[in-house]
Order: C-alpha cells, then sequence, then structure tokens
C-alpha cells in the first residue's frame, strides 16, 4: 500500500518507508512508471529524500523518512512528541517500527538501552 505525500504531487511513499515518484526524466523513466528513489543519510543517521513540490530548486523539500511515513498513515505529529524508531534502528522507517514518544520518553529509553 502507498499513499500521495500530502502537498507534494507524484510523490508516494509506502508503509516500509520507501518513497516513490513518477517525476523523473524520460531518459531516466522512459515507461513513466513509479521509481524508487535513492535515499540519503543526514549526519544524525535519519535518512531523507529531496522531493519537489514545483519545478526549481526553491521548491525542493528535504524530507525525514520516518516523519512522513508517521504522517501520511498515521496524521499529523502532535505538538511536544517526537517519532522514535522502536528497535532504534534510524534507518529501520516502517510504520510497524515507529511510536510516538514524548523528548523526555524518547531521551529515557536512549539512556536506557545504552545500560
Amino acid at each position: 500500500m502507498m499513499k500521495e505525500i500530502t502537498g507534494f504531487e507524484d510523490y508516494f511513499v509506502t508503509e516500509e518507508g520507501k518513497i516513490l515518484t513518477t517525476k523523473v526524466s524520460y531518459r531516466n523513466n522512459p515507461t513513466g512508471g513509479l521509481k524508487e528513489l535513492v535515499l540519503s543519510k543526514n549526519k544524525s543517521g535519519y535518512l531523507y529524500a529531496n522531493i519537489y513540490a514545483g519545478k526549481g530548486k526553491d521548491n525542493r523539500h528535504s524530507i525525514r523518512i520516518h516523519r512522513i511515513v508517521w504522517q501520511e498513515y498515521k496524521g499529523l505529529i502532535p505538538d511536544g512528541y517526537v517519532i522514535d524508531h522502536i528497535n532504534n534502528d534510524k534507518t529501520d522507517n516502517r510504520l510497524s517500527n515507529l511510536q510516538l514518544l514524548t523528548p523526555k520518553q524518547n531521551t529515557k529509553k536512549y539512556w536506557d538501552a545504552k545500560n
């Protein structure tokens, strides 16, 4: 199952944390079908993708995959909460591996795992 990413026409996210698009050049995607984006990793170890809300660099948005998976399948992230990776693997963005925690709960979980 996949859902179109809100506000980003022709971009989709799966429950497994894959980002797909039909927005690629004919040379790179002659069939016009869905193409999986290659994800990048930021300094903190989280996966992200650059997607576009229109043409040109000014319309580029870097989205963190764990947050977009949550938002598209569960709804907006409430104020005062963060998205936590249950198994502590920041690259495992399956919906079943994500949960809402307060920053305090998230910090406690981090320190408990280190000890």
